[in-house]
């Protein structure tokens, strides 16, 4: 029983320390994994680096190329990156994008974004955590570098990329079932890529208690906890990026890695359990059983560690081969997977069957392989297909036992050689660009050599390359005086930076050129000498002599005596001459960057500009009068001459309209109108407004058996006012009854003044006589109420003619006619009283 005891205490602590190794080996496989997916991971993000410093030079030197560039230089990466190219100017505002819609308009408040701020002249690449786009659900992951002026940060050029993208770079890493791969930000842990559920992820953050989070946390690490969002329990190992807040984790599933030997160790205990009852009868039987359980533990142990942990379920390309002869020992399934063999094919091949170098190159490299130095190398090989593909093989001595081999990590960077093939041609082009430019180039090395030009700088500068070395170029300054050679461009280039200075130099004839002149020196990333600086020329002998030209026509406008005003072609105000704030009461500073609306006195609707833009398009100008209001709030009116202005190539770059004051002129046509249709006295309509009126009313023709009435009035006892207190007191008595005879009415019904005392109201909207009948009554009523004047009170009466007429039948003045006989009938007839006319009295009236 002793024995027994002994022999089951010693396999449990066996199985105790084989699961023990297991997790160990599972320990030191999850940093290999974590490290193949940082370098994954890392070089992707040199990829994107690299495309966004060339887009960055590419941008500084030829804006207007911008989409071409970027759509060219995106191309380069797949398109499940579903990136897109944006610069931003200081501020964070939006000033090109590579796609039709951007992800953000403005990013001030990104965090990366004032990190590039902060950084000032730091010149580096910057990461920011996922976040989503302005319209739509997409998720993207912003890269940034800062663009540097010379005044210091002008902005950022930011790469978005996204998240599923950077989820497949890392799922090239193959993991278990229950395994994951991810990158986090730091320190906010928020996911970036994930191998798996990335999509439900993203925005959300891993747990805080994470060792890798804190501050003091080294660049590679391990630890074992359970999953922040699956109830599974991992061992977790990290590999930090370097220069990039970015963190790679490795979660290998414990229960997954122990599921083998959990089930051997259940199949030794029942295998024990076997032998224990065996052991009773047979004790020697017990000892060879222990014997042979050891001996399969240990076997399994190295298996385990060696191929398993260390091989067969790493998913890199993995080779092992015998660095005496070439063979290929073993070969995991992702090589299988890369060459197009089976692993027993592999097996059973010469690492030179594979690798396109001689023999006895490959047999120098195996050399030093086996001393560790160098660490990688870079071989071409050949794949079953027959394709060629550069790989970076890693490789490094292991021993077991006696015998030593060759443990190789391979990777494929063909897509690296093809970049770096692009970046050559990038180069020749440049090369190509720089003698092809039309501006004049001159490189000045950093010991104050000049060492390169164009064939453009020999045109432009009127010299010889011997000419140009020597800096042997007559040169004056704008004022005609010959610059010294210590003031020379070329000398002060590496001290300074050279701004649009302009020279003169002469041709063989004798003739001057102006030529303009910029400099700009390579300053290095850390503080120190400049390593050299570039020259451009410009000849700008024509746009001299177009200034001049341009002086002369800058005083015809200041000197005009219409206002000007100029917009571009958003109709944006950028420029106005003196006469125009004579006319507005408007400073120039008043009204630049503003549009021409703001003159708008807010009664001008769509229906009157329509006609303006209708013309401007289609005859590119447009005359008439506009309303506008003058800065002190007064109304005027102006005589508007639009003209666009376009371009020799037919494009539209602007407006330009001349304005001339004729608010005087449309006062005195205003008042000429109000006296030719308006009562002076009472203010009312006179006879001809009231017919015109009447004239509309009848011919709209509302509905067939539509009626209009008209009711003429005359005041009685008129007169004595007058005779009593005087023309004064019978205007005054005209207002009142005007007054209250247009409270009495309807919006739509016309009071007027026809004469002395007489009175006309229009009703140009009832459906019997009996309306207009009881509108007159109403109006006696109103009538037959006291007055109440400045000198007393005075008590009159009217007689009211009332006619009716039908819509487009009866005219205006039969109407009129009509109304007034038969107030005339009241009037024979006694006072105060309401007469409609009747029909026995057309013929009279006639």
């Amino acid at each position: 029983m002793a024995l027994v005891s002994s022999y089951w205490v010693y396999s449990e602590y066996s199985f105790t320390v084989s699961r023990r190794d297991v997790l160990a080996a599972g320990r030191l496989r999850a940093q290999q994994v974590a490290e193949a997916a940082r370098q994954q991971l890392s070089a992707t993000f040199r990829g994107v680096d690299y495309l966004l410093q060339t887009l960055r030079r590419d941008y500084a030197r030829a804006p207007e190329r911008f989409k071409l560039l970027a759509t060219q230089g995106l191309a380069l990466l797949p398109a499940s990156a579903e990136a897109q190219i944006l610069i931003y100017d200081a501020q964070g505002r939006l000033i090109e994008t590579s796609g039709v819609a951007p992800a953000w308009h403005s990013i001030a408040d990104a965090s990366f974004f004032q990190e590039q701020r902060a950084q000032a002249f730091d010149d580096g690449l910057t990461m920011g955590e996922a976040r989503r786009e302005e319209a739509g659900t997409r998720w993207v992951v912003p890269m940034a570098r800062p663009i540097l002026t010379t005044e210091g940060f002008g902005g950022v050029i930011v790469m978005l990329v996204s998240p599923q993208f950077l989820s497949e770079e890392l799922s090239l890493v193959v993991l278990g079932r229950n395994d994951t791969v991810g990158a986090v930000h730091i320190p906010d842990g928020t996911y970036l890529a994930r191998s798996s559920e990335v999509g439900t992820l993203l925005g959300r953050a891993v747990k805080v208690s994470r060792p890798y989070l804190r501050p003091d946390a080294p660049a590679q690490g391990v630890f074992t906890a359970v999953a922040t969002h699956e109830p599974i329990e991992r061992i977790y190992a990290w590999a930090r990026l370097r220069d990039l807040p970015v963190v790679i984790f490795v979660g290998l599933s414990t229960a997954d890695m122990l599921a083998p030997h959990d089930a051997a160790v259940t199949a030794h205990r029942w295998t024990n359990l076997l032998g224990t009852l065996a052991l009773i009868g047979l004790a020697a039987a017990l000892i060879l059983l222990a014997l042979r359980n050891v001996r399969q533990r240990a076997a399994l142990a190295r298996q385990e560690a060696l191929y398993h942990a260390l091989f067969d379920q790493n998913h890199s390309v993995k080779l092992l081969t015998d660095p005496r002869d070439g063979r290929i020992l073993a070969a995991n399934a992702a090589a299988a997977s890369f060459y197009g063999y089976t692993r027993e094919q592999l097996t059973g091949m010469n690492i030179a069957d594979i690798n396109c170098l001689s023999r006895d190159e490959i047999a120098r490299c195996m050399a030093e392989a086996k001393t560790g130095v160098p660490p990688s190398f870079v071989f071409p090989h050949r794949l079953a297909s027959g394709a060629i593909r550069m790989v970076e093989v890693f490789s490094g001595p292991v021993t077991a036992g006696k015998d030593t081999a060759l443990y190789s990590i391979i990777h494929d960077v063909t897509d690296r050689f093809e970049l770096e093939r692009s970046l050559r041609e990038s180069e020749a082009r440049y090369r190509g660009i720089f003698e092809a430019v039309p501006a004049g180039m001159l490189l000045v090395d950093e010991s104050g050599e000049v060492v390169a030009w164009n064939e453009q700088a020999l045109q432009i500068l009127r010299s010889d390359a011997a000419g140009l070395k020597a800096r042997a170029i007559p040169l004056l300054d704008a004022k005609g005086e010959a610059v010294p050679h210590a003031r020379r461009p070329s000398v002060r280039c590496l001290q300074e930076d050279i701004r649009e200075e302009l020279y003169i130099v002469s041709d063989a004839e004798g003739r001057r050129v102006w030529v303009s002149v910029e400099g700009r020196r390579f300053q290095p990333a850390g503080a120190g000498a400049p390593t050299g600086a570039i020259l451009a020329f410009s000849d700008i002998t024509r746009a001299v002599q177009l200034e001049e030209e341009v002086l002369i026509s800058e005083r015809v406008f200041e000197a005009a005596a219409e206002g000007i005003m100029v917009t571009d072609g958003k109709w944006e105000i950028i420029r106005v001459n003196p006469a125009f704030g004579e006319i507005t009461g408007y400073r120039a500073e008043d009204v630049l960057g503003q549009k021409p609306k703001m003159l708008a006195w807010g009664r001008n609707g769509l229906s009157f500009y329509r006609p303006i833009f209708k013309s401007l398009a289609t005859k590119r100008s447009w005359e008439g009068d506009i309303a506008n209001r003058r800065r002190d709030g007064k109304l005027s009116v102006e005589r508007t001459v639009v003209s666009a202005i376009v371009q020799s190539d037919g494009r539209l770059s602007g407006y330009v309209a001349l304005m001339s004051d004729i608010t005087a002129r449309k006062h005195q046509e205003e008042e000429i109108w109000l006296r030719a249709n308006f009562d002076a006295p009472t203010g009312l309509p006179n006879r001809t407004l009231l017919a015109d009126r009447i004239e509309q009313a009848l011919t709209l023709k509302r509905h067939p058996q539509g009626l209009v009435g008209v009711l003429f009035i005359d005041l009685d006892r008129f007169k004595p006012v007058n005779d009593r207190w005087g023309h004064a007191a019978g205007d005054e008595l005209l207002t009142l009854v005007a007054r209250r005879l247009s409270g009495a009415m309807r919006a739509e019904d016309t009071v007027a003044r026809v004469g002395g005392d007489e009175f006309i109201i229009f009703l140009p909207r009832i459906e019997t006589q009996d309306e207009a009948m009881a509108v007159a009554t109403k109006v006696l009523d109103l009538l037959n109420e006291p007055f109440t004047l400045s000198v007393g009170e005075a008590n009159i009466s009217a007689c009211v003619g009332v006619a009716v007429g039908r819509s487009g039948i009866t005219s205006a003045e039969s109407l009129i006619r009509r109304a007034d006989a038969a107030m005339y009938r009241g009037k024979t007839s006694g006072r105060s009283r309401v007469v409609a006319f009747a029909e026995q009295e057309e013929q009279a009236t006639a």
